[in-house]
């Protein structure tokens, strides 16, 4: 009929208890056949490399029975493809289902990995067939390409145990070796047989042994029989041991990129029939996924601050966690000593001889109504006073003098340790090592302090700075133990009461209330900008 349509009951309506959708089709007819729209594509061109990509790329129609007329169908339904002929002798590469667009597919990168004894002539005694064939299935309903050849009708070499298996994780740490594994490999044709490292990443050290039959055709232009029973005692033969270069290192750690594929393919050589040249065809890859660890590895221990994302460390040595909010004033100088310790172990299970330096990472500025990062990787005016680089240990002091404007803001200060190990030859730059109670990056909060002072050289008394600061020197004299006219350089000064200001305060209203500018309540707050400012919180405000 005309399709489907959906009734819905609907239990709390008074007025309508039950109401239908509109008719609709799903798909298009039964799908009663399924047809190749291109007599190119029933036999697909093969490419003469090794990955044998099929050009041009199939492509289906599929066709509807509708009302006993056999027409194009404009469905959207998912069509699968497999190997036919020769099924156990190869393998697809590359997308298997696709879903068609009004009735039309096309399988774009479709590879053929494995070659094959096809079209041998007769003198050979092939018994091969004529190559492979795809099936495409939709619905239940197949078609089968003509057959094809693969790459000069050579079959590829398989992997065998006491291979490694694809994919397996290993954990390598410069200068120490890591344990050797196995890889073995041979050619259903008695073809030789080498095992090469296919990716590039350097420290890969392979113990080899090629492997080669007498070639038992009586036609030596035939290729080779083909044998089913390939089992470990024939094949290529290979120990591998992945020694850790610091060139293979990423030049900062840790990083995304600290795990990688280094990827090992067997390689035949055949005897073409008809040109009597040679064509090598390689098995599938055969990976292992090295993950990068470096001897090295620094953790600031004064000051410790523990992260709770983190585990403790172990064997308690650590100092005692601090609070990780450092105060500052403006005006008054802060030195703060970061002491970095080197724990990585070398070779022989000592402490690795590392030299260590502790470098700036990057700061970030916080107030209650932003965030945002700095270009340099200092507070403006700070410096990281740093030792030479020692061995196992080095401690720098984190020297600065906020300025006013910097009141209310707190400064988010990281902190990376450079380490030259490896008697000189690896260099990384290095922020934090989870496993001793730093989940990620060490970094150090300064917050400058609202309505605190330090004066520097030639400010004056009380009276004096009083004056710059739009308050009376009665009101500084009441509140600090000082002589007026005598305020030594560098000495905190409370410059005035802090407030916390209400939900509906204004700056307007405060000055008023106050009897101060609001230009001075901007003043004495440099982290607030308007008037809207001080209406979204409770920002502390300071006034006379």
């Amino acid at each position: 009929g005309e399709g489907f349509r959906l009734s819905f009951h609907l239990k709390y309506t008074p007025l309508q208890r039950n109401t239908s959708s509109g008719p609709f089709g799903v798909g298009w007819g039964n799908f009663p056949q399924l047809t190749l729209d291109c007599d190119t594509c029933v036999k697909p061109r093969i490419t003469t490399g090794e990955n044998n990509k099929l050009q041009p790329s199939p492509r289906l129609q599929l066709q509807a029975n509708l009302s006993n007329v056999v027409g194009a169908a404009r469905s959207f339904i998912e069509v699968d493809v497999r190997m036919g002929v020769n099924e156990l002798g190869g393998a697809i590469e590359g997308v298997t289902l696709v879903a068609a667009s009004l009735g039309k597919v096309t399988f774009d990168g479709l590879k053929i990995f494995n070659g094959n004894c096809a079209d041998q002539p007769a003198v050979c005694g092939g018994t091969c067939g004529s190559g492979y064939t795809l099936i495409f299935t939709v619905n239940g309903n197949s078609v089968e390409t003509t057959p094809f050849s693969v790459n000069g009708n050579n079959r590829s070499p398989e992997w065998l145990p006491p291979s490694i298996e694809h994919n397996t994780l290993i954990e390598a740490t410069v200068g120490i070796r890591t344990p050797s594994f196995s890889l073995k490999a041979a050619d259903a044709n008695y073809d030789p047989v080498t095992i090469v490292q296919s990716s590039s990443f350097e420290g890969v050290n392979i113990t080899a042994s090629q492997w080669s039959n007498p070639n038992p055709s009586v036609n030596p232009t035939c290729p080779r029989p083909i044998t089913s029973n390939l089992d470990m005692s024939v094949g290529a033969d290979a120990i591998v041991d992945l020694t850790l270069t610091c060139r293979a290192l990423p030049a900062v750690f840790p990083t995304s990129d600290d795990i990688v594929d280094v990827c090992f393919e067997a390689i035949d050589t055949t005897l073409m029939v008809n040109s009597l040249s040679t064509r090598t065809t390689a098995s599938a890859p055969r990976c292992v996924r090295v993950k990068l660890e470096t001897a090295t590895r620094p953790v600031f221990v004064a000051p410790y601050f523990k992260d709770g994302r983190a585990p403790l460390p172990e064997g308690g040595m650590m100092a005692e966690s601090l609070a990780r909010r450092v105060h500052a004033q403006a005006g008054c100088l802060l030195e703060l000593p970061v002491t970095v310790q080197e724990m990585g172990v070398d070779a022989m299970g000592g402490m690795l001889d590392s030299r260590l330096q502790v470098m700036p990472l990057h700061t970030t500025v916080t107030t209650v109504y932003e965030q945002y990062p700095i270009p340099s990787p200092l507070p403006p005016g700070a410096e990281l006073r740093v030792t030479n680089a020692s061995r196992g240990n080095n401690t720098a002091v984190l020297a600065w003098r906020p300025m006013r404007g910097d009141d209310g803001h707190v400064f988010t200060v990281c902190l990376s340790v450079r380490s030259v190990f490896d008697g000189g030859a690896c260099e990384q730059r290095l922020y934090a090592t989870a496993e001793l109670g730093q989940a990620g990056e060490y970094c150090i909060d300064v917050e400058v302090e609202r309505c605190r002072y330090c004066p520097g050289p030639g400010e004056g008394g009380l009276m004096e700075i009083a004056k710059v600061w739009h308050t009376s020197f009665l009101a500084l004299w009441a509140g600090n133990a000082m002589r007026p006219d005598d305020v030594a350089d560098g000495v905190s000064i409370d410059m005035g009461i802090r407030f916390g200001a209400g939900n509906s305060d204004t700056l307007e209203g405060l000055a008023v209330r106050f009897g101060v500018r609001e230009e001075w309540l901007l003043e004495w707050n440099p982290d607030l900008g308007t008037d809207a400012a001080a209406e979204r919180g409770r920002e502390r405000l300071s006034s006379e």
